[in-house]
Formats: C-alpha cells, structure tokens, sequence
C-alpha cells in the first residue's frame, strides 16, 4: 500500500461539526481568537482560550501526527521568537509588568527576571490559542471554500498616498516608492477588492474601534513610531481631506529652526518621531564628547551611533540626569504640538502610540507642563492624552481594519464622476420600494462583486429556471448593450471597427456598442440537449459552468425558493472552481442563502411575488453598472 502523502496545509476530508462549518465561519472564529490573544496579556483569558481552541481540534478528529510537522516547526519558531526577544528586550516583561524581581544574574545587562519569565509564558500561551484554530482553518475547510472567506484585501502603508486611487506617492520612509498603483497590482494578484489606507489612518480606526479611543467620537491618534503620522477622527468621521492628505501632522512646524522632518526644519516629525529622536541623541552625544563631557552611555562603550530612544530611556530610567533632560526636552516639544492639536481640533482623547507608549513615564512629565502653558484651558480640560491600548497587534489589525473600512465606506465616498450617478441608482431603488430597505447590505455587495469582476475582465454566467429563466435573458440583455446609457467605443477602436466592417454595413462602427460579458446557461439548446441525454438533467448549467466559469468570474443563481437543485449544482460546481457566487432569491432563502457568497433574499413567499422584487433589484444592479463603466459625461453620451 502506498505510503499515505503528508497532508500538511491541505484539505483533510470528514465529517465533524467543525468540517460542516462554513469556511468564513471557521475564518472568523480564526481571527477572533487571534486577536483576542494579540490583545491581552491576561494569563487567565489566555489559558481559557486555549482550553477552547484545543477542544476544537480534537472535535475535529484531525490527527496531530497528519499536522505534526507544523507543530513542531510553530515550537522552533516560538523557541527562536522567545529567544530574540529576551536579546533584544530584556526588560519587556519588566516594562510590561511595572515591578522587577531579578531571580538570577546571567551576563552583561542580562537578568533573569521573573517577570520577563512570566512575559514569554505569556507570549508562548498566545501561539498555542492561534495555532490550533489556524490549522482548523486550513485543514478542516474545503479550498473551495477559500474564495468566499476572502472577500478583501486591506493594506495599511506610510504616506503620502492616494487611498482612493489606490497609489503610493511618495513616503519618505519607502525610498523608491513613487506613484506606485498597489491597489491595481493587489488586485491583479489576489482577484479581490484591495483597499489602501494611510498607515496613521488604519491606526486611528483600530485605536478607535477597538483601543484607547472607545467609544469617542472625536480622537486624535499619533503613530510616534518612525514618523510622526497623525489619524483624526471628527464626529464619527475618518477626516481624510480632499487630497487624502488630511491628518499629516508631523508637517506642522513647532520651531524656525530645529531637526528635519520630510524635509521640514523644526517640525513636528523632526522633533518627536523616532528618527528624529535618533538624530537628536545621536546629536548631543557627540556634542557632549567634544565638549568633553562625556555621556554615561559612551563611558559604557555605546558610540554615538547606538544612541537612541531605547538606549536614552534605559539610561534616564536608572537616574542619569542627561538621559533625563533629553526626554523632557522631547515631552516639551510633544506637548507643543499637543497644544496646537487641542486648540485647533479640541478633541475628547490623543491617543499616541509606539515610543509614547514605551516612554510615557519619561515624556509625560515635560509634556504636560507644556500643555498647560501653550492651550486654551477651557479646551485642555476636556482632552485626555492616552497611551495606545492594542500593543503588538495594532500593525496587523491596521491592515484589517483598512479592509473593512474600504469595504464599507468606499462605494459611498468615491469622488469620481460617476459615483455618485451609481448611488442614485441605488437609493432610488429603496425610495420606489421601501419593502427593500433590508436589502441595502446585499444589493451592495452584489453590486460590489459584480463591479470587482468587471473591472478584472470577467463574466457573469446566469441560470434560473420557469420565470427565473427569462429573467437571466432579460439581464444578459441588459448587460450586454445599452441600458440606459449609450455605449460608444472608443475612438480609435471605432476606426479600426469601421475598417473592417464599412463596406459590408456602414455606420457598424457607430452603432456597435461596448458590453458587460453575460452568457445565459440556459440558452444553449445543442449543449442542453446533450447533457440532459448523456449525462444528467440537473447538470445542464453546472456544466456550463465548470467550461465556461474561470477564476473572477461570478455565477448568479435565481430562484424564488432558493432549493432548485440544479442552480444549487451550478453554484456548487462555481464554489469550486473559485468562482464568486451570487443568489437571487426569496422566503427563507434555501439552500442559495448558505452557498452562495452573497444572498439577495426577497421579503416574500410566493413565486409570482418574488419575482416582482427581482425585477427592479437587478434592474438597479444592471443600471449601477453600466452607470460605472459606461458614464463619460453628458457631452459624450
């Protein structure tokens, strides 16, 4: 008998409870568990977690030996992890924790300390809640599955960049960068929608939603990390400008003079962002060597190079009175600019992250004093300044949350000519037929699905059956010429169309018009024939999926009920192929409401009355679409 193959980080088939979930379900549950942990150092919480996450996997039924050998590998990687922290942050736990007891002396600046023991029981606890849950994920989901639990990418990056358009510009801090379309390239990639957002911006929302900032609807957030990026929350609003440039508030200049920071004397960023605070130790090290007062830190042989924020902290932390004024001269300059943000957009919290949340006990001090001398005191008693509260996690939960805000704000704050002739489209249909109104989340998403297809240039293929039958001919056409709009080629195709074609018919080039490509499954009377003879009945359109149907692709089912068997066959055959899905049904929803990646389920029962819904639902799709693609504007019509 052949050796069964190492099934590691493949579909492992079976019948558990866990297997019968669907594949965003177990995603879901994977990312919450993730980032639960990420979150907390709680050792309680963290055990609890555990418990569950391991009770999971056995109620699964995987075998460890079939995930043994990325068991083994996740233990090396944590050994390695545990072992560079501790080289590089001996004093994590401490930092953490706030106490120190030393249980045994090692080496150099080496202690053992019980708490940075603690610490990396902590962070080992972390990767035994994710990792069972990750592999659930991986090898209890069909990969069929995949495509419906990934719906967007988010990608949080430094600025400045143009979120809308999807393009990098400039940042200062990624050499080479310049006018990138990395929303277009993702997509490409992945065959998702991709959504960019500003570094600052992901933060604030994260720190907002999730963090320091909970339940304010105006906060202030500052990453204080390389840069000095800002991220403002105003009335419940992300405020991104109309550049995209709103929030750049390590731009403003706190003195004539002073360090650098994208290319700005004085500023904000020069002062207090952790370059700046580099080059500001690096600075007044080697002022004070050839002033010849040497620093306690070059006495213990850091050269000038090593100075910065950490090694200042460490120094400043054990009384070392130059350590100490470096850090109130940064609080002094953090609360200058502090002032001006309270004064000008008098928000109820800052949140500031990165180096703030390690230095708070050395920069709050300076920074305070300063506060109350340069704002207004009425707006300072309303502010509170606030370290961040997502710790390690706010990196990966940024770029998540950068997806989910694109998904749910970008169709309603594109400024394009044509968005907002899309959104007439659809709140007209919600005006006409207030019965609807539940169905905004769906009819977007559809919307939504349909346009990330188009735009990747790929297909809709329809099936339904009875009245569902002439209502897939009836979107084909729709799609497939003008609707509302005409549809002109473009000039030049036009001239090459007219080459060919003015002698056989003139004026071809003129009325021909661009399409949506949609194929009705249920129009091919020679295929349908020969399937329904040689094969089986209810195969008719899966088959015509499983030859037409290529990945980007989206399948759109009909039926009043949701159960009939063989457009539930036809989404089935797309799932798996990695085909996006879209049901349009009514009642309960059937079977369609679970299989497909989005489910438009008409407020009614009977067939004749689902089918009145129907209509105007993809009348509106079609028309947002074409008003999408199709709109050049009134002269071009």
């Amino acid at each position: 008998m052949a050796k069964r193959s190492n099934p590691v980080m493949s579909y492992i088939p079976g019948k558990s409870v866990i297997h019968a979930l669907t594949g965003t379900t177990k995603l879901v549950f994977f990312l919450l568990f993730t980032f639960s942990s990420m979150l907390t150092y709680d050792t309680r919480v963290l055990l609890g977690l555990m418990v569950i996450s391991c009770s999971c996997f056995a109620v699964s039924h995987i075998k460890f030996k079939d995930v043994s050998f990325v068991f083994w590998f996740m233990v090396v990687f944590l050994a390695l992890n545990n072992f560079f922290i501790f080289l590089f942050s001996p004093d994590q736990g401490t930092e953490l924790y706030g106490t120190r007891v030393v249980l045994c002396h090692l080496f150099g600046p080496y202690d053992l300390t019980r708490e940075q023991l603690f610490y990396h029981f902590n962070i080992s606890l972390k990767y035994f809640v994710a990792l069972p849950i990750a592999l659930l994920f991986i090898t209890a989901t069909n990969p069929s599955e995949f495509a419906s639990s990934l719906n967007a990418v988010g990608v949080s990056c430094g600025g400045p960049l143009d979120s809308r358009r999807g393009v990098v510009l400039c940042p200062p801090n990624l050499p080479g960068w310049v006018n990138i379309p990395l929303k277009a390239m993702l997509e490409e990639r992945c065959g998702v929608p991709v959504y960019l957002q500003n570094d600052a911006n992901a933060c604030a929302l994260v720190e907002w939603k999730l963090g320091a900032g909970r339940g304010c609807s105006d906060m202030i957030f500052l990453t204080m990390g390389t840069g000095m990026g800002g991220g403002i929350i105003a009335e419940g609003k992300l405020l991104r400008g109309c550049t995209d440039m709103g929030g750049e508030i390590g731009h403003l200049r706190l003195e004539k003079d002073g360090p650098v920071g994208f290319g700005k004397a004085g500023s904000f960023e020069g002062f207090t962002s952790g370059g700046g605070i580099q080059r500001q130790a690096r600075a007044l090290t080697e002022k004070m060597v050839r002033e010849g007062r040497t620093p306690a830190w070059v006495r213990d042989r850091h050269g000038p190079e090593e100075a910065d924020a950490k090694l200042l902290a460490a120094y400043a932390r054990t009384g070392d009175a130059d350590a100490k004024a470096f850090f109130d001269h940064i609080g002094t300059m953090l609360g200058k600019g502090l002032a001006l943000l309270t004064d000008t957009l008098n928000p109820e919290k800052i949140v500031i992250g990165s180096i703030f949340v390690r230095c708070e006990d050395l920069l709050r001090p300076a920074m305070e004093a300063e506060l109350k001398r340069e704002a207004i005191p009425f707006s300072l008693e309303g502010v509170q300044v606030v370290p961040a509260q997502t710790g390690e996690a706010l990196g990966d939960l940024a770029s998540i949350m950068a997806a989910l805000y694109g998904c749910d704000v970008e169709p309603m704050e594109e400024t394009s000519e044509r968005e907002p002739r899309v959104l007439e489209q659809y709140e007209r249909l919600f005006h006409r037929y207030p019965a609807l109104d539940g169905l905004r989340g769906s009819v977007m998403e559809a919307y939504l699905l349909l346009r990330g297809c188009y735009s990747r240039g790929g297909k809709l293929l329809i099936v339904g059956n009875g009245g569902s039958c002439a209502d897939a001919g009836h979107i084909v056409g729709e799609l497939m010429k003008g609707f509302y709009l005409k549809r002109p080629f473009p000039e030049e195709k036009r001239a090459v169309i007219a080459a060919q074609t003015e002698s056989l018919l003139p004026g071809t080039a003129e009325l021909l018009q661009q399409a949506l490509p949609a194929i009705d499954l249920t129009q091919h009377g020679a295929l349908s024939t020969a399937v329904q003879n040689d094969l089986e009945p209810l195969l008719t359109a899966a088959q015509q999926v499983a030859g037409y149907g290529k990945p980007g692709d989206v399948v759109l089912g009909i039926s009043t009920s949701g159960n009939a068997k063989n457009v539930a066959l036809a989404v089935g055959v797309a799932k798996a192929l990695g085909l996006s899905t879209i049901g349009l049904t009514g009642g309960s929803g059937g079977q369609l409401k679970e299989l497909c990646d989005c489910a438009i389920i008409a407020p009614a029962h009977t067939p004749a009355d689902v089918q009145e819904y129907h209509l105007p639902i993809y009348h509106t799709l079609c028309a947002m679409l074409e008003e999408k693609f199709f709109f050049f504007g009134e002269t071009e019509k």
